[in-house]
């Protein structure tokens, strides 16, 4: 049969061309086949306050993974999140108040943070497209430009980070204001953008990384200087009889075991129980709209077919005191209502159902997160993979954690807990088998002398470890 060369010409063409669009349609297979991460996470919510939370439960813990031994390096806020932005604890990233990371001089104003040497960087440069929606750091001004690393940067300002309305938002380049109409509740305003993102993503087709993060339950600071906790309307009223959580540390009488500080506090009477109820009770009515949150990222992730290729976390930065131990309103304290956290994850290889109760940190997020990714980190990082810790059972049910506030430092096992502070005042061991709720420190005990000293010797080499290989202490 002759061939004509015009005909020749058009074959090769369109075998070309089809070569071209498999080739085109491989390598979206292929940098798809790495999944998309959204992390998102809530503001001070102690881990019981995420028994409110029915549809996250549902979505995010039956149908993933529970660790029930989930901890943050450090209860605060900047803290805290630089620990999960650089994967490393405080003592090595540098942030060890919210002072130094916005304060005058602080690392915010001369870059000792580097911005532009964080995960989102690092999956930036992997493919990724990462997004910032919701609060970033309490300091952050109107005037701060989108961060490097960030292809997106939907974030809430100052002065009006913690504010449910009248609020601020740095959409990229453009100051969006927003005010007290019942549309205008941050929590429903950050679920919107994220959906809206979602499906611009799963148009897009490249991998994505998602940071969702929103104020609730964090307490609201208002122009008069008052303080509030605005629930979403829907949800005004909810929860009016529900009592305070009162475990045995509640109020605890005697503290002669304790620091000389909490020595010095007050036992709680009736009108500061009455606040304490008050505010648990606005805490929980603000996560009932993040539980809806929940559902709508879900429900987006499904409907644009990305829940397959999704790895989905819940946490939050630090937890809260609500009368344990005769500490009310606060934070940055290394028991474990201030350290232990909630964290879900669905999806990857953390299976539906299970539960874990290895100890973990939230710079472990990070490595994760890197490693899922095929990312390369720009800085040396100490924490360890969920999901090689999950295969190697022997080693994470030994691993021991450093937990710090820059006044007191605790290593954390899956057993025992022991905190030494800088004022030389005292030192406590918990035997967390038997006292979970840190009543009778052992510190003194002649049948726990040699666990003391181990547990002092593991937390010297994790108060200057470095990299994951130094920060994996094993537990004798």
């Amino acid at each position: 049969m002759h061939i004509s060369p015009q005909c020749g010409r058009r074959n090769i063409f369109f075998l070309l061309l089809a070569t071209a669009v498999f080739v085109f349609f491989a390598d979206l297979r292929a940098a798809q086949a790495r999944p998309n991460f959204v992390v998102i996470s809530t503001d001070d919510q102690t881990a019981q306050q995420l028994q409110r939370m029915p549809k996250t439960l549902e979505l995010l813990a039956a149908k993933g993974t529970v660790l029930s031994n989930f901890h943050v390096a450090e209860p605060l806020c900047e803290p805290s999140r630089v620990s999960f932005l650089t994967g490393q604890y405080p003592h090595n990233h540098g942030i060890t108040t919210n002072a130094t990371f916005w304060g005058p001089g602080g690392s915010f104003d001369n870059d000792k943070l580097g911005h532009a040497n964080t995960i989102a960087a690092w999956l930036q440069n992997a493919g990724y497209y990462t997004s910032m929606i919701g609060k970033y750091m309490n300091g952050l001004s109107q005037n701060t430009k989108p961060i490097a690393g960030w292809s997106d940067w939907q974030v809430v300002v100052n002065p009006t980070s913690v504010r449910m309305y009248d609020y601020t938002m740095r959409d990229n380049n453009v100051l969006v204001p927003y005010g007290s109409a019942p549309e205008d509740y941050k929590t429903d305003v950050l679920a919107e953008r994220a959906i809206e993102t979602i499906r611009e993503r799963a148009a897009a087709g490249n991998p994505f990384f998602m940071w969702l993060s929103v104020t609730a339950p964090h307490i609201e600071v208002l122009p008069d200087d008052q303080y509030a906790l605005r629930p979403a309307p829907r949800h005004a009223g909810r929860f009016a009889r529900t009592p305070l959580p009162k475990p045995p540390s509640y109020n605890e009488a005697d503290v002669s075991d304790k620091p000389s500080w909490i020595r010095k506090l007050p036992l709680i009477d009736a009108a500061g129980e009455a606040e304490l109820t008050d505010l648990y009770r606005s805490e929980i009515r603000s996560l009932l709209a993040v539980d809806d949150l929940v559902e709508g990222v879900m429900t987006a992730l499904a409907d644009e077919r990305l829940l397959d290729n999704t790895v989905v976390f819940f946490t939050s930065d630090n937890g809260y005191e609500h009368g344990e131990h005769r500490l009310a309103f606060g934070k940055k304290i290394v028991y474990e209502e201030g350290t232990r956290m909630p964290l879900l994850a669905r999806g990857g290889c953390f299976a539906p159902g299970k539960k874990l109760s290895f100890p973990a940190v939230n710079l472990d997020l990070t490595r994760t997160i890197v490693d899922l990714a095929g990312a390369k980190p720009g800085r040396k990082l100490d924490g360890q993979s969920l999901c090689t810790l999950q295969r190697n059972a022997a080693v994470a049910n030994r691993r021991a954690i450093i937990l710090t506030n820059g006044h007191s430092n605790a290593v954390r096992t899956k057993r025992y807990v022991y905190i030494e502070h800088a004022d030389g005042s005292t030192r406590e061991l918990y035997d967390l088998a038997t006292d979970p709720y840190q009543l009778v420190s052992l510190h003194n005990s002649p049948a726990h002398a040699a666990i003391r000293s181990a547990l002092a010797a593991d937390l010297a080499k994790l108060e200057t470890c470095k990299g994951a290989a130094a920060c994996l202490v094993q537990y004798p």
